[in-house]
């Protein structure tokens, strides 16, 4: 059984910090490897990128010299990604549009345009508890990517920013990939969804090889396919966001599906006794103040599952839930209690749970 663990922060996949609510308990190592399989078991290929680290376990191998290929091929698509779509690289596309200082359409890559598109279309279900566009509000409370400290914020501040953010405010075509701004000023940030975009890629980029058994996860989101060896399936555990402990909550079996979590519990800080979380609703610009400790979706897209859980982690539990059972979805939310923890899902949920 595989471990996932929360630990991330959100605006971590492209933003350098560690990445957000779970990461499988793994040997992940720093530096791109690749550990040898023995004649039953998988190969596993783990490493770094987008400010986190990736494990990819695949049966099924044939021929082992392709095996050496297919980690290139990994690390080749990761790259692309990483140079789409991080806010951390000055030569990215999503730097070179947040630098545009213009309304009209600006080009970009395909996997971009998809990845905008998805995220705009949750934020509209959402009613914006989704944005790509409120890595400034982020910034103003010291949680994003100019490292400042981090610090209560007045209204003023906040009022001058919302003005110019909003999903509303981007509008993005696929054919052909384009994108625009509404106000000069407005930039994007991916990290809510990009991972998970990644996690798809790398299972495609699998399958089209015709490797149909694997687990790939990074940055703690996770999609399987078929089983890790002998007919045996691939499991998970979510795990209880206690800290300093690793504790299991919940041993999912997901099937060919995708797995995302997003929590508020490794990444805040505290003023005057109050609590003050990363996570910025765009709404208020202010960090999020409910009892919701963590969401996790199931999904067959985990860029659609990451979207989700981020939303679900704004939203609280009580829309978040309603939001789920009206579009259907997989969501099992961890509630804070004076005594521990509320476990709740919905009925899509149910069917991927093992044992307690």
């Amino acid at each position: 059984m595989i471990l996932v663990r929360k630990c991330r922060h959100k605006k971590i996949i492209l933003s350098g910090v560690l990445s957000r609510a779970i990461c499988l308990m793994l040997a992940l190592l720093l530096s791109s490897c690749l550990k040898n399989p023995d004649t039953t078991g998988p190969v596993v290929y783990t490493g770094a990128t987008m400010g986190t680290t990736y494990s990819i376990k695949v049966s099924g191998f044939s021929d082992s010299s392709a095996i050496k290929q297919v980690q290139q091929e990994i690390e080749k698509l990761l790259q692309e990604i990483n140079l789409s779509m991080s806010t951390y690289r000055a030569d990215s596309e999503i730097s070179r549009f947040n630098r545009f200082a213009d309304v009209s359409l600006f080009p970009i890559s395909r996997q971009m345009a998809l990845v905008v598109k998805e995220s705009l279309r949750v934020s509209t279900l959402t009613e914006g508890a989704l944005d790509i566009t409120v890595a400034p509000l982020v910034n103003l409370w010291g949680f994003g990517t100019d490292k400042q400290t981090a610090t209560v914020v007045d209204e003023k501040k906040i009022n001058a920013l919302k003005r110019r953010i909003g999903y509303k405010k981007i509008k993005v075509e696929t054919e052909p990939p384009l994108i625009s701004k509404q106000h000069p000023e407005l930039t994007i940030d991916l990290s809510a969804v990009a991972k998970g975009f990644a996690v798809d890629q790398v299972g495609m980029l699998l399958e089209n090889k015709g490797l149909n058994n694997y687990l790939v996860e990074i940055g703690g989101e996770i999609r399987t396919k078929g089983f890790k060896q002998h007919q045996t399936p691939w499991v998970v555990a979510i795990e209880r966001p206690v800290m300093g402990q690793s504790v299991i909550q919940q041993v999912l079996s997901m099937g060919n599906n995708s797995l995302a979590t997003s929590g508020d519990y490794r990444n805040y800080f505290e003023k005057n006794g109050k609590r003050f979380s990363h996570l910025i609703d765009p709404n208020t610009g202010k960090p999020i103040n409910h009892r919701l400790a963590s969401a996790s979706v199931v999904h067959q897209s985990c860029m659609t599952a990451d979207a989700f859980a981020t939303a679900f982690m704004i939203t609280g539990f009580e829309k978040g839930y309603q939001l789920a059972l009206q579009e259907n979805l997989a969501a099992f939310f961890l509630i804070r209690t004076q005594s521990g923890f509320d476990v709740k899902m919905t009925p899509a949920f149910e069917s991927f749970i093992i044992s307690n």
